[in-house]
């Protein structure tokens, strides 16, 4: 007893499978298949890519990367150049500020000191004397009818 569908689905799957259109996984269009004999497509029918124009597109792509790979490359170095200078900036901006901090604890100290010794009269002197000076500068106030 044959089989359900075992002789007609041998013979179609035999020699006139090649001329039916196959769909192209890549581009998810239907290309059409060349004949038994290698011969192209009827008229009229899209052709797919020829070997030449594969290796074109490839040397194309290959150029564009290699193009781009040099543009990353040189902004790279343009970044970590313009971070490196940055670096050196706050460095002697750092150094500055630390400067600036030792020579305010120094004269911090040195207030202290002299604010916790004992006040004099002859301390006391240069500071009046100042203040008298200030006062005798004083123009008379004008008075007006």
């Amino acid at each position: 007893m044959p089989e359900m569908g075992g002789a007609s689905a041998s013979a179609s799957s035999g020699a006139g499978a090649d001329e039916r259109p196959k769909e192209d996984s890549k581009q998810g269009q239907l290309v059409a298949a060349t004949g038994a004999q290698g011969q192209p497509p009827a008229a009229g029918k899209k052709r797919g890519r020829t070997a030449g124009d594969k290796e074109q597109n490839r040397l194309k792509r290959l150029l564009r990367n290699r193009v781009s790979a040099q543009q990353a490359r040189e902004r790279k170095k343009a970044y970590l150049t313009e971070l490196e200078a940055k670096a050196k900036d706050l460095e002697l901006r750092n150094a500055e500020l630390e400067q600036r901090v030792s020579t305010l604890q120094n004269e911090n100290n040195t207030l202290r000191q002299v604010g916790s010794a004992p006040l004099t009269i002859l301390s006391l002197a240069p500071r009046a004397w100042r203040l008298a000076d200030s006062v005798r500068n004083i123009p008379p106030p004008v008075l007006t009818p």
